[in-house]
């Protein structure tokens, strides 16, 4: 039996699921207390349901709505702005499930110019306090991304007079990918010389007191949605951060419109960007085409329930990896319902190019192995690749299109580091793979059995190889982002542990592709789970804090790639080759790794590459080759 390059604990779906079943996964609750645990029976806030919403009606016929809002004002005049923001959401979602979509249009935009992401979570936030904040409001962002495109559907009016789509499209791309792309900054910042760092960091910290000072000045005035004299300030100062990093403004200062990304695709494109609702709710999908019909929605509602969709997707996943075929007991039964509920609801047509900007736990569902309506596979149809969100793919697009204009040849092909294994954790393969690899090109640099120390040894090959190649274990970290290391050798120059902080600062590359050979290098694996308790507005006076949200939603705080994604991302890897699920130490997988660097180094392209290597193994168990996945432009 073939051990897995993986030594974390898989998730136990049973439990899952009974939690699933246990709770009703929509609300989100507003605790308020002194510190967990409190005995006292506090009041809950529960967020509205709409299940069969009555038919749409216009403004005339309610009655004039309340929009004084004191509780959301009581609350952030007393300092507790998260609670404050998360009231303000509450109310949103009540008027939406009352069908009073201009009240609730209202509240909503209020709710989207105090509590907007890129204003609550900044560059300079240290990981574990941006997944609080993300997490805090995660479920009322997401409503407001649904009531934006619902009002689309069936308030049409209504939507053009406050440009929903727009308004839906911005919150979509700011609550995906947060961590990565501050690890993107983070890498940016990296390459500036210390008075720069010191300079920007003072902008920053400047934009952001701006920001909260533009919150209070609304509050102040009690202009809740126009435009205000702070705007000026905080554009220039933004400005002035872009002068030193360009990818401030499309990462942390402004999205890109829905628009320039359609331009910057080619015309065989088509970029899907999904949305995960809550529980009970169906799955969103934005369909941009650069050349697409006028009458052609932009964004579509699928038949595929959010909970069902995540709960299919890891069962699909442990049965890959437990050695089932495609063909075996109910996987046909899964594929197809997911084909038929979250595919065949998009229309797309064959031949063109997939550009997948995936949500929660999508970059673990295998696209390519979908079965279609004509009996074949998505991936003999369609090419299919991975992104975080529509930002950061138009982002990489524009920094691959900037480099390519004064690229300079590569100095090497290929550089591989592999790495055997501790005593009791061997890994026999990954030398083999590392070997057989490197035979392809005559410019190679390889480490079978690599120290930490020796791959920065070679830190200058890596900024010049066109491909990058590691075959190692990967592990879990312990803590709130649940991040994953490479495990190499120990030494005096390492500790073993190739993190993504260290791939950030110190394996700076330009990588035509890069290869992650190891288990589950794709997912995200965070550490939230339904039900748990997030503290708003913590103090630091013994670990108080004055209220509480709670949700049982399946949906976390937005990462959908895993840290090791976005740090290679962040070095300058154009492309990675990732895995969906623990993948065997087996002469199975070294065969497919060889095979597919023979193809690039015949000079195929790695989506054509990843494409031929499949089908030539699509006799052998899937868990061999169907969790390969390709990711950026």
């Amino acid at each position: 039996m073939s051990t897995s390059r993986s030594l974390h604990t898989p998730i136990n779906h049973l439990l899952v699921l009974l939690l699933i079943i246990a709770f009703n996964c929509e609300p989100v609750f507003s605790l308020p207390t002194s510190r967990p645990g409190a005995s006292t029976e506090p009041p809950y806030h529960k967020q509205g349901r709409r299940r069969n919403p009555p038919a749409p009606r216009t403004a005339q016929d309610f009655a004039p709505v309340d929009l004084s809002l004191e509780d959301f004002k009581s609350a952030y005049a007393s300092g507790s702005y998260e609670l404050a923001f998360y009231r303000l959401g509450n109310t949103a979602g009540i008027l939406y499930t009352a069908n009073n979509f201009p009240a609730a249009m209202q509240a909503y935009k209020i709710f989207a110019n105090f509590a907007d992401p890129f204003t609550t979570i900044d560059p300079s936030d240290e990981k574990e306090e941006a997944i609080r904040k993300s997490t805090v409001l995660k479920d009322v962002s997401r409503n407001y991304v649904k009531f934006m495109i619902n009002t689309y559907q069936v308030r049409k009016e209504l939507c053009q007079a406050n440009n929903c789509l727009d308004l839906g499209w911005e919150m979509t791309e700011k609550i995906k990918s947060r961590l990565l792309r501050i690890d993107l900054i983070n890498s940016a910042m990296s390459r500036l010389g210390q008075s720069q760092r010191q300079e920007v960091g003072s902008l920053m910290t400047r934009v952001k007191q701006e920001r909260f000072a533009r919150n209070g000045l609304r509050m102040a005035t009690g202009n809740l949605l126009s435009p205000t004299g702070k705007d000026g300030t905080i554009a220039a100062i933004d400005s002035e951060i872009a002068k030193y990093l360009p990818e401030y403004t499309a990462l942390a200062s402004e999205i890109t419109p829905m628009q320039r990304v359609r331009e910057t695709l080619a015309d065989n494109e088509t970029l899907l960007s999904f949305v995960y609702a809550n529980n009970d709710r169906s799955v969103y999908v934005w369909k941009l085409e650069k050349n697409a019909p006028p009458n052609q929605p932009p964004v579509i509602k699928t038949t595929m329930l959010t909970e069902p969709l995540f709960s299919a997707i890891e069962w699909l996943k442990e049965a890959m990896v437990s050695g089932y075929s495609l063909e075996d007991g109910d996987i046909p039964k899964v594929l197809n319902m997911i084909y038929s509920d979250l595919i065949k609801p998009l229309n797309l047509s064959p031949g063109r190019r997939l550009i997948i900007a995936v949500d929660q736990n999508l970059s673990g569902l295998p696209f390519d192995v979908l079965p279609m309506a004509d009996g074949r596979r998505m991936m003999d149809s369609f090419d299919i690749t991975y992104v975080p969100s529509a930002n950061v793919f138009y982002h990489l697009r524009q920094q691959h299109r900037a480099q390519n204009n004064r690229e300079l040849p590569y100095q090497l092909d290929y550089a591989g580091f592999g790495y055997a294994g501790s005593e009791g954790d061997e890994l026999i393969h990954t030398e083999t793979e590392i070997e057989n690899a490197a035979r392809n090109f005559p410019r190679n640099v390889k480490e079978p059995n690599a120290t930490e120390a020796e791959i920065y040894s070679h830190a200058p090959e890596i900024a010049n190889a066109r491909y990058l190649h590691f075959a190692t274990h990967n592990y879990l970290v312990k803590g709130v982002d649940a991040s994953f290391f490479l495990a190499f050798g120990k030494d005096e120059g390492g500790n073993g542990r190739l993190t993504s902080q260290e791939i950030v600062t110190r394996l700076h590359n330009r990588a035509e592709l890069t290869v992650l050979s190891s288990c589950e290098t794709a997912p995200a694996k965070d550490n939230y789970f339904m039900g748990q308790i997030t503290p708003m507005d913590p103090q630091n006076d013994g670990g108080r804090y004055r209220a509480a949200a709670i949700s049982y939603c399946i949906c976390s705080y937005g990462e959908s790639f895993s840290n090791l994604t976005g740090a290679f991302f962040a070095s300058g890897s154009k492309r990675l080759l990732l895995t969906q699920w623990r993948i065997r130490d087996d002469a199975v997988t070294d065969v497919f790794i060889s095979k597919f660097f023979r193809l690039l180094a015949d000079g195929r392209p790695p989506a054509a590459a990843l494409k031929d290597v499949k089908r030539a193994m699509s006799a052998q168990k899937p868990v061999s080759w169907a969790g390969f996945i390709l990711a950026g432009d």
